[in-house]
């Protein structure tokens, strides 16, 4: 009886670093998304802000966009 209960805890340390793995590489992948779409607001405002657009167009622009 021992010896089934040791395998068991085995298998549930493993599939628990399977499953906290899984986590982290979906947390790195979670803020490099957010952290690209920033990036690319950020640029997206300043060749708006090249060819003279004013605060309150850019504003408009990002509070009407759907995504």
């Amino acid at each position: 009886m021992p010896d089934n209960f040791a395998g068991k805890a085995d298998i549930t340390r493993s599939v628990t670093i399977v499953g906290l793995v899984i986590v982290a590489i979906s947390m790195v992948r979670l803020v490099n998304r957010i952290t690209m779409g920033i990036l690319e607001r950020i640029r997206d405002i300043g060749m708006l802000r090249c060819v003279g657009a004013r605060a309150r167009h850019i504003r408009g622009i990002f509070a009407t966009k759907d995504s």
